[in-house]
């Protein structure tokens, strides 16, 4: 082997053993690690409850009829207010 072929071999064996490494490098960086496999491996939680639609809607409800009266209790609390104030000057 002449001088040029034992260049062109070692240029390659660098080059292959670089592939490599940044190959592995890679690898270790982003394989999943023990947890990730078991997460994986379950699959969907089947055990999550589903939402129907009626109870939704009456909770929904529910709450927008309390915060109306807790709105309607605020204001008479103030009109009441409001009120003694004006009695009060008298």
């Amino acid at each position: 082997m002449d001088n040029k072929q034992k260049e062109q071999m070692k240029k390659g064996l660098v080059f292959g053993g670089l592939g490599l490494l940044c190959a592995l490098s890679m690898w270790f960086i982003f394989a999943p690690s023990g947890k990730d496999k078991t997460a994986a491996e379950q699959g969907l939680n089947d055990s999550i409850p589903q939402a129907t639609t009626e109870k939704l809607t009456e909770n929904k409800l529910k709450a927008y009829e309390l915060g109306d009266k807790a709105h309607e209790e605020e204001q008479t609390r103030e009109e009441m207010g409001r009120l003694s104030d004006y009695f009060a000057q008298n």
